[in-house]
């Protein structure tokens, strides 16, 4: 039952990838040099594949992986130095309400309603205001904009170690020998550049990719051990994601099914597990969230007057192009109390979804669609057209980009034809692995951008379960090549 339950999830996560990569056709600018580019670049990495499949001394790779990592570091580094935007919007408010916690841990600033009504940002403003706090403790003092080069070497080590792991996981996915493979992974993560883009827009979008991979690695864990501790740790984690990033709440839903879908466990150790999982979940959520809430950091006694009700995200996803949208906002916070609102925006929502006629919202679901999954550079592009300072280097960002929109593009149609293929492969595998979460983790957040407020960005956060996937079919691939060829590789 499970294994065909399983089957079925591929074919729908195959069907979702042919269909970006027919959205993409329609989407995306200059498609056919798009196309060239990407069959060119799969080219060039399964060449490489090939190239470490026949690998003889794997051990030998351990000092140019790390050498490989610090330069990914450091590379990150200088180009978030260089191009660094100006902070705007949710990032302008969590970067601005800094000083307020660290003069006197109370928002009373400029900012003090804007987290009233947007919590979901608390969890970074603490994150960097705790960095900023530990930086004066060696005389580093926050002097606003002047000081964001720290915090953009902090994003910076956040998505290095989020590759790390990320290509370590690949590794031990991979089996006893997996060290090529982790090359290869390391080679495909420093060639995509939203990794490079958004390390100066240190938003929670970048950083949910670290709780995902975080997750992923921990399950991986839990799936060879079996031990609760690592159950345990992983709902942590998936718990501090979800306060850093609401939308990491679709992974959490994934981790439970694929503690579910571990054939290779007894059903009382799977039990277990999604138990230690859900507890240390909720700890993890209900624990900071009661701390912040009696801390006095906020004035939520306001909450009623000011706050948003979800619906005002739902109701986004079906109005206008399904992106955020500051006519719901207002039409919200023209009603006095929360039930008001809730009412209010319960009533425009099924309005909505009224007006479209079937064919409507078909033809309206594409679009926005399109507009999610077809942006290889996750709208990073249109944030650093701002430099806070011009330079020669920052010059290349405010004009129309079209070079790296090509390269962006063509990077995100080659994952998708990769996992398309990766998919298709792995139609006759029985076991268990870590592509089962984050498949299904990418397919789920596909299904929630029909219910809520949707945007290029906030997919971002699957990048690295698009990138897993692509060097698991890369390797199958290389190794199935070198098989028949009579050099045999390592299996992945």
């Amino acid at each position: 039952m499970l294994l065909y339950l399983k089957k079925t999830l591929w074919v729908f996560f195959a069907c979702l990838m042919a269909g970006f990569l027919a959205f993409s056709a329609f989407a995306m600018q200059d498609f056919l040099l798009v196309l060239a580019l990407a069959a060119v670049l799969a080219a060039a990495f399964f060449l490489a594949a090939r190239r470490l499949a026949a690998c003889s001394r794997p051990q030998a790779l351990k000092w140019p992986l790390r050498a490989g990592y610090a330069l990914f570091f450091v590379a990150l580094c200088v180009f978030g130095l260089l191009a660094l935007p100006s902070p705007h919007s949710d990032l302008a408010a969590v970067y601005g309400a800094i000083p307020d916690v660290l003069d006197n841990f109370t928002l009373d600033g400029a900012y003090a309603d804007y987290f009233v009504y947007y919590y979901n940002n608390i969890a970074l403003l603490l994150l960097f205001s705790g960095l900023y706090a530990l930086a004066g403790v060696f005389g580093f003092e926050f002097a606003g904009n002047a000081s964001m080069g720290l915090a953009v070497v902090f994003s910076a080590a956040v998505l290095a170690c989020t590759v790390v792991l990320l290509c370590k996981l690949v590794a031990q996915a991979a089996g006893r020998g997996g060290r090529p493979l982790e090359a290869l992974a390391l080679l495909l993560c420093a060639l995509c550049l939203p990794f490079y883009f958004y390390t100066p827009v240190f938003y929670t979008d970048a950083f949910a990719m670290f709780f995902l991979v975080a997750e992923a690695w921990l399950l991986f864990r839990f799936s060879r051990s079996g031990r609760l501790a690592a159950a345990a740790a992983c709902g942590a984690v998936a718990g501090l994601g979800v306060l850093m990033k609401g939308t990491l709440a679709v992974p959490v839903v994934a981790l439970a099914i694929s503690i579910c879908f571990m054939g290779s466990l007894a059903v009382k150790k799977r039990l277990a597990g999604l138990a230690a999982l859900a507890g240390a979940f909720a700890l993890a959520v209900a624990v900071p969230a009661w701390l912040v809430l009696h801390s006095g950091l906020a004035d939520f006694s306001r909450y009623d007057a000011l706050g948003l009700p979800v619906q005002t995200w739902m109701c986004m996803s079906v109005h206008g192009g399904g992106a955020y949208c500051q006519d719901c906002v207002d039409y919200a916070r023209s009603f006095p109390t929360m039930a008001a609102r809730t009412q209010a925006m319960q009533a425009r929502l099924a309005g909505f979804y009224q007006s479209y006629s079937l064919p409507e919202y078909l033809r309206f679901s594409a679009r926005k669609t399109a507009t999610v999954w077809c942006d290889g550079s996750y709208e990073a592009l249109l944030y650093l057209k701002w430099p806070q300072q011009a330079n020669t280097f920052n010059a290349l960002f405010t004009g129309s980009c079209r070079g790296f929109w090509v390269w962006c593009n063509a990077y995100l149609v080659m994952l998708y034809g990769l996992n398309l293929a990766g998919v298709l492969a792995s139609f006759r595998q029985k076991e268990w692995d870590i592509r089962f979460f984050l498949r299904l983790s990418v397919f789920g957040l596909f299904l929630y951008f029909f219910l809520m407020e949707a945007a290029a960005r906030r997919a971002l956060m699957v990048l690295p379960a698009l990138l897993l996937g692509a060097a698991s079919a890369l390797w199958h691939l290389a190794s199935k090549d070198k098989a028949r060829t009579g050099q045999p590789g390592r299996a992945a």
